[in-house]
C-alpha cells in the first residue's frame, strides 16, 4: 500500500512539474515582446539601418501583416509609409504643420522622399504658365508616362484648386488622367516612356524639367546629376502658402502602452538627427529632423522645401 502511495506521489510530482514546464513555455511564447513591424518592401533597408546605427535596445524584426493589424502579444513600432491611423481616406492625404510638429496622431516622421522639379543649373526655373499650358511651349517637360505614380503626381498638381485643396470626387481625376497626354504639353512619346527613356532627356535637352522624387535622382550616377538643381513645383502667383508632395516613412507606436514606456530610449534614438540622417541615406531620402544632414546640394534644397512647407501631401496608392 505504501508502494502505491509513493508511486502516486511520484506521478503527482511529475504531473506538477510538467504543468510548470508547460506554463513556463506558454508564458514565454505568449508574453508581450517588443518588435519592429516593418513594411515588406522596406525590411532589407531597415535591417541595414539597425546593423549600422546601433539602437540602444535590440528588438526583433518581423513583417507587418498585410491587413496592417499587429499581433496582440507584441508591442513596439510599425515602420511604414502607409501613414498613421486617423488620416482621412481620400485620394490625397494632407498633413498640416508636419514639418514643425515632426509627428502626426502619435506617429513620428523619420524621413521623406520629396518630389521636386529637377533641371540643369544653366536652365531657368519652369514657370506656372508653362506647366499649365495645354499646347506646349519653350523647353521640354519630361514625363515617364508608364510610371503611374508620376502621372498621378502631375494630375494632382494640376487639379490642386488652392493650397491643400484637391477634388474629392473620382470623376475629375479620371478625366484629367485620360486627357493628360492629348496635347503637346510634354515631350514626344511621353505616354510610353519609362525612366530609362526619360532620364537622358534631362541631360540632353535644354531647357528641360523633370518632376520626380528625390530618391529617383539619387539613383543616378553622381557624374550625371552633379549639374542638376531642384525647385518646388511652380505654385500659382496668388498662393501664399506652400505644400510639398512626399512619401513619408513613419514610426507608429502600437501595443501595450505601459510596456512600450520601457522603450523610451528607442524613441529617443528614432528622433535623433544622426539616426534620421542614417535612415535617409539608406533610402536615398532626406531626414525629417531639422538638424539632419544633407547628402548633397540637391538634398539640401529638398530639405529646405520640406522645412518651409506649411503642409505635406501624399497620394494614396491608386
Amino acid at each position: 500500500m505504501q508502494w502505491f502511495t509513493g508511486k502516486n506521489r511520484l506521478y503527482s510530482t511529475a504531473a506538477l512539474l510538467a504543468l510548470v514546464i508547460i506554463g513556463t513555455v506558454v508564458f514565454f511564447v505568449t508574453r508581450p515582446r517588443p518588435v519592429w513591424l516593418v513594411d515588406e518592401s522596406y525590411r532589407t533597408q531597415w535591417g541595414k539601418i539597425l546593423d549600422t546605427s546601433a539602437p540602444p535596445r535590440r528588438l526583433s524584426m518581423a513583417a507587418l501583416p498585410e491587413d496592417g493589424i499587429p499581433p496582440k502579444n507584441r508591442y513596439g513600432y510599425i515602420i511604414t509609409t502607409k501613414g498613421p491611423p486617423g488620416a482621412e481616406p481620400a485620394p490625397i492625404v494632407i498633413y498640416p504643420g508636419l514639418a514643425s510638429a515632426g509627428e502626426y496622431s502619435g506617429a513620428l516622421v523619420l524621413a521623406l522622399d520629396p518630389w521636386m522639379m529637377f533641371r540643369d543649373f544653366k536652365d531657368p526655373t519652369v514657370s506656372r504658365s508653362r506647366v499649365d499650358s495645354p499646347i506646349g511651349g519653350e523647353g521640354v517637360l519630361i514625363v515617364p508616362g508608364r510610371d503611374r505614380n508620376v502621372v498621378w503626381a502631375w494630375t494632382a498638381q494640376l487639379l490642386q484648386q488652392q493650397p491643400g485643396i484637391f477634388p474629392l470626387e473620382e470623376a475629375p481625376w479620371e478625366e484629367a488622367v485620360e486627357t493628360l497626354f492629348r496635347d503637346r504639353r510634354f515631350q514626344p512619346g511621353a505616354e510610353t516612356y519609362g525612366w530609362m527613356d526619360a532620364m537622358p532627356l534631362l541631360y540632353r535637352s535644354s531647357p528641360a524639367w523633370l518632376y520626380a522624387p528625390l530618391s529617383r535622382i539619387r539613383q543616378e550616377p553622381l557624374q550625371e546629376t552633379s549639374n542638376l538643381e531642384a525647385n518646388r513645383f511652380p505654385e500659382r502667383e496668388d498662393w501664399h502658402e506652400f505644400g510639398l508632395q512626399a512619401d513619408i516613412l513613419w514610426a507608429i507606436p502600437f501595443g501595450n502602452e505601459k510596456k512600450r514606456a520601457k522603450l523610451d530610449k528607442i524613441i529617443a534614438w528614432l528622433g535623433d538627427p544622426k539616426t534620421q540622417t542614417q535612415i535617409a541615406d539608406t533610402l536615398n531620402w532626406i531626414p525629417a529632423h531639422r538638424e539632419g544632414g544633407s547628402y548633397n546640394a540637391i538634398s539640401r534644397t529638398a530639405r529646405l522645401a520640406w522645412l518651409s512647407s506649411s503642409f505635406v501631401w501624399q497620394i494614396r496608392s491608386r
